[in-house]
């Protein structure tokens, strides 16, 4: 969808050259930024199968909608889950 909506603005040709301008600027730095993520999420993957508690985020992966960046940031908010002796002490 999102590559869809980007081929679709580069094909834009806007009424005045300095709209023209300002899209073509700001299509820079989508792609300048998509780029980033797509560098510091490969960088995440990498370092986060030597990580003690990958199993831990392999694991809360399995529920829908829940991919490796927010699984990781989960498990790094929550620690050890071992510390909860109780899923009420979890959610508290």
């Amino acid at each position: 969808m999102v590559k869809k909506h980007l081929r679709w603005l580069t094909e834009l040709i806007l009424p005045h050259p300095a709209q023209q301008v300002v899209l073509q600027e700001q299509l820079q730095t989508i792609e300048e930024r998509i780029s980033r993520l797509e560098r510091l999420d490969n960088e995440l993957t990498h370092h986060v199968h030597q990580w003690r508690y990958y199993p831990v985020v392999k694991a809360i992966q399995t529920m829908r909608s829940v991919r490796l960046l927010v699984a990781v940031g989960v498990v790094a908010e929550l620690g050890d889950l071992h510390r909860f002796d109780h899923p009420r002490k979890l959610m508290a």
